[in-house]
């Protein structure tokens, strides 16, 4: 198959817009802005998850990941930019490791979220579909305009590109459209997320998806032009392992969490109404989420009469602690929250 496209959308200038480069922003805009519409409408447990604090991740999240994308490149092509230095600052897309950027943007994304782990875990599993869409639009420029192309094919579908100006490595030898294959492979496994059950603990949805773009990314390694970094692996192929490792135990995290037991503490005085219903609420939530409760009476105590006084009733979890109003959903995200963090 013979791409004529011509790789050039417009040029303003000396300034020349690829398809790779347009659709990447446009890949990045629905991400954010589907991500974000999602947000809006997602609740948990009756309050909605609001896009406050994923815009706060997301303002950190965007320039660690541009940062870690251009770091990456540059290592895999050490070889290259160790006699042209004054190259390492020229930021363009063939210039940056998606992988890198993925990773490093998500790990900083995800730190600025600690606070709150089963928000974190919601927030994840949100927006990741749209993630998938925004890189698979991103792939499709690449494509465009030659960027990515694999090693030679003679199968079928091998492309070659006929404009002088596509960013392809020859053009007389077809070879595989990797980008093409990773961007139906993305595709996927947006679409599988999304048949993951509602019911499934918080963060399966991102596990599955971190999970299986890792084990495509390795297998991908075997037609891509990458040059190997370590063990006869590509550096992205490394990454890729780090994340499936990190995807496995994101994933499992809630369910080897959820064979033991929680403790939790209910501060309480006699003749105390709301304590008497909180504890009822605890006793209800048991098979839900498995837990054992201390009940602790505050009253001829010096110590708690002074740190609880009027509060009770308090419920603590771990390291938190949670104050009157208390109703059955606040307990049991605090429950949940506590499972997985």
């Amino acid at each position: 198959m013979i791409i004529s496209l011509n790789p050039i959308v417009f040029a303003l200038g000396p300034l020349a817009v690829p398809w790779s480069g347009l659709l990447a922003l446009v890949g990045l805009g629905l991400a954010i802005g589907l991500s974000l519409r999602a947000l809006d409408r997602a609740q948990l447990d009756g309050a909605k998850l609001g896009r406050k604090r994923a815009l706060d991740a997301l303002v950190w999240a965007l320039p660690a990941g541009l940062l870690c994308a251009r770091v990456v490149h540059v290592l895999e092509y050490w070889d290259f930019y160790l006699t042209r230095a004054g190259e390492l600052w020229q930021l363009n897309l063939d210039g940056l490791s998606l992988w890198g950027g993925l990773l490093g943007g998500l790990a900083i994304g995800a730190a600025r979220l600690k606070r709150d782990p089963l928000k974190r875990r919601r927030i994840l599993d949100t927006i990741v579909p749209y993630v998938a869409l925004g890189i698979a639009v991103g792939r499709v420029g690449m494509f465009l305009d030659g960027h990515g192309q694999g090693l030679p094919s003679n199968l079928r579908w091998a492309t070659m590109y006929s404009n002088p100006l596509a960013a392809s490595p020859d053009f007389s030898v077809a070879r595989h459209p990797a980008q093409l294959y990773d961007a139906l492979i993305v595709l996927a496994l947006g679409g599988l997320v999304l048949g993951v059950p509602r019911r499934a603990p918080a963060g399966s949805r991102f596990a599955v998806f971190l999970v299986g773009y890792g084990v495509a990314r390795l297998a991908l390694g075997a037609v891509r032009l990458d040059p190997t970094f370590l063990f006869g692996l590509q550096i992205e192929q490394l990454l890729a392992l780090v994340a499936v490792a990190c995807g496995v135990v994101f994933g499992m995290r809630p369910l080897l969490g959820g064979m033991g037991q929680l403790s939790v503490r209910l501060f309480t005085r006699p003749g105390c109404h709301l304590c008497e219903q909180a504890q009822a609420d605890l006793a209800a939530l048991q098979r839900r989420v498995p837990h054992t409760v201390e009940i602790v009476d505050i009253s001829g105590d010096p110590v708690l009469e002074q740190r609880y006084g009027e509060r009770v009733p308090v419920v603590s979890v771990g390291e938190r602690e949670y104050a009157a109003p208390l109703n059955r959903a606040t307990l049991e995200r605090a429950l949940r929250t506590a499972h997985v963090a």
